[in-house]
């Protein structure tokens, strides 16, 4: 809820929120909500390697594998 919140307060710029949040769902294996949360976050910031990795494998879980496939291409391309 804080997050949340702190994304609103922000005016939907606070990547950092999206990315908590983004954790949360996958702690809760809620794949496509996860997914959501880290695309928006990197939307705004695309330098945060984990988050490309956690999207790939969300990705993964729901079986959509082009995107897992681009999120896992640019893990490597920030940390190769």
């Amino acid at each position: 809820a804080c997050y949340e919140r702190a994304w609103a307060a922000s005016h939907h710029r606070l990547a950092r929120a999206q990315r908590s949040l983004g954790h949360h769902c996958m702690a809760h294996r809620q794949w496509a909500e996860a997914i959501e949360h880290y695309q928006t976050a990197l939307d705004l910031n695309a330098l945060f390697a984990k988050s490309w990795f956690a999207m790939g494998c969300a990705a993964m879980q729901t079986g959509d594998m082009g995107r897992a496939l681009v999120a896992f291409s640019r893990v490597v391309s920030l940390c190769p």
